[in-house]
């Protein structure tokens, strides 16, 4: 999967939102993060994370709860 993001200040969000909904379908969608960091600080101490996402939607979790927090440990 590839993954692209795109950040910026609306004034007027609903606005926005109506000009996509008229362009595509929309889909709800909920995301978690858990953030991680070295026991010293290092990667915060340069602006840095270790960021592990789960996504879950109408129809799927990617990735699958069990595999993520194995992968943590």
């Amino acid at each position: 999967m590839i993954e692209a993001e795109l950040k910026a200040r609306v004034r007027d969000s609903e606005a926005v939102r109506r000009g996509l909904e008229e362009r595509a379908e929309g889909r709800a969608e909920v995301y978690r993060d858990t953030c991680y960091d070295t026991p010293g600080g290092s990667l915060g101490a340069r602006d840095a994370e270790l960021r592990v996402g789960t996504v879950r939607g109408n129809k799927e979790v990617f990735p699958e709860p069990q595999s993520a927090d194995r992968a943590t440990r």
